[in-house]
């Protein structure tokens, strides 16, 4: 699954989740790890958004 991020936009897009959801019914994932990734997309949202590592720009 991707985690789509744009600058300029708070906005956070998961991607493929539909492709997520029928691997985990197919692999039988445990159940937290459904929270977990909206959990560590959240994450990398608000590091994004904040502009802190990895979403880091150096200006050279």
């Amino acid at each position: 699954m991707d985690v789509i991020l744009s600058h300029g936009s708070p906005a956070l897009h998961l991607d493929d989740e539909d492709e997520f959801e029928a691997r985990r019914a197919a692999s039988s994932y445990p159940p937290d790890l459904v929270p977990r990734r909206h959990a560590a997309a959240e994450d990398a949202r608000s590091l994004f958004a904040k502009g802190d590592w990895p979403f880091k720009v150096k200006a050279y």
